[in-house]
């Protein structure tokens, strides 16, 4: 566990004699709880290991303090790299939103019903790939004061690659792989119809206006003989992948350069053999989507649950949901 000691008071040193009258004896032990209080030994503990979401779903960044001591009465701070990046500031039983980042504005949450037992979590609704890195939890109580550090990797999964074919180049045919919607910047892969590795010739990049990868990458094809050629987009974070296969049938002089597979619809040559395969081509395709919506559903009844689960765990309290900002 990541693990931060909280600063203590200094403590006065005392000679060891007892007052003579009962008077300067309350004094001497009033003196002695308020020096025993002022010099509380906390720590602030965060997860040891990075936290991985999905863009668009929510995460709650945990962090808490050991001994569990009560934090309602504690300023708690969440903040990216300095106090200046504020996410999300409570103090004394309430919220504060002067000095909050614009970006997180109606998508945090600290989880109230921890605080009593030393819990600290933040909750994030709607995560976009801004948000991934480091955050810090903070928290002072007078004197004292500790932090930890947790760490999020937001990812996302983009759209099944479109392969075309563009022109002769080379010797061979240009081949050109795309695909848009991934975070972080994905990698690519090209293979043969052995199976064989291929390196690609050129790579571009580029992020839309939610900070998503657009990919696009091109391989020279020189041989002859019939197969499939892939492309593989790759999500290492996710360990999630999307694949598009072009069938290519005859030597290169016959190659029709108006052949194109696109989010798994492809038009073809007229022959039975490529339309066959086309045609298989959109059947998985259409099955990968209807896994990808199940998948979907199943996380929103998850979600669901949990809203179910924290209102019971609020009995008597009331609470509001976290204003929803399009991006």
């Amino acid at each position: 566990m990541k693990q931060f000691c909280a600063l203590k008071l200094d403590k006065l040193q005392t000679q060891m004699w007892l007052p003579a009258s009962p008077g300067g004896l309350l004094s001497y032990l009033v003196t002695l709880l308020v020096l025993r209080l002022g010099s509380a030994n906390f720590s602030v503990v965060g997860p040891d290991h990075p936290l991985r979401v999905a863009v668009g779903r929510y995460i709650v960044l945990p962090c808490h303090l050991s001994p569990g001591v009560d934090a309602r009465s504690f300023e708690v701070r969440w903040i990216r790299h300095r106090v200046s990046e504020t996410v999300h500031h409570y103090r004394n039983g309430e919220d504060l939103y002067g000095d909050q980042m614009e970006e997180y504005v109606g998508r945090t949450e600290l989880v109230r019903h921890g605080l009593s037992s030393g819990r600290l979590d933040l909750r994030i609704s709607w995560l976009r790939p801004s948000d991934d890195g480091q955050y810090i939890c903070t928290v002072r109580d007078g004197s004292s004061y500790g932090e930890a550090t947790v760490d999020l990797e937001v990812s996302a999964t983009g759209s099944v690659p479109q392969l075309s074919l563009e022109a002769y180049e080379d010797g061979g045919i240009r081949v050109v792989c795309r695909s848009a919607g991934w975070y972080p910047q994905p990698e690519v892969q090209w293979k043969d119809p052995d199976g064989q590795h291929l390196p690609s010739v050129s790579q571009r990049h580029s992020s839309d206006a939610r900070g998503l990868f657009h990919i696009e990458d091109v391989i020279i094809v020189t041989r002859n003989g019939d197969g499939n050629w892939s492309c593989v987009v790759r999500n290492s974070r996710l360990n999630q992948e999307q694949e598009t296969s072009l069938h290519i049938s005859g030597a290169l002089s016959s190659f029709d350069l108006g052949f194109t597979v696109q989010e798994g619809k492809c038009c073809s040559p007229e022959s039975w053999g490529n339309k066959l395969h086309c045609w298989r081509n959109e059947l998985q395709n259409w099955r990968n989507e209807l896994q990808n919506w199940g998948k979907e559903i199943q996380h929103w009844a998850e979600e669901m649950k949990n809203w179910a689960k924290e209102m019971q765990n609020w009995p008597g309290e009331s609470f509001c949901f976290p204003r929803i900002q399009t991006w």
